[in-house]
């Protein structure tokens, strides 16, 4: 979980380095990443893919 919010914390980084979500965002892209991302993993752990 550390790494995914490193990963994160870089990914949205303005260019004082201060985390901000706002920067650099579309936030209905993410929104749909995530939910393809939970359901990737939830068709594999029933054993789908």
């Amino acid at each position: 979980m550390s790494q995914v919010q490193t990963f994160l914390e870089k990914y949205f980084a303005n260019d004082d380095g201060k985390f901000d979500p706002n920067d650099h965002i579309d936030k209905f892209a993410m929104i749909y990443l995530a939910i393809i991302f939970v359901t990737c993993i939830a068709l594999r752990g029933m054993g789908i893919i």
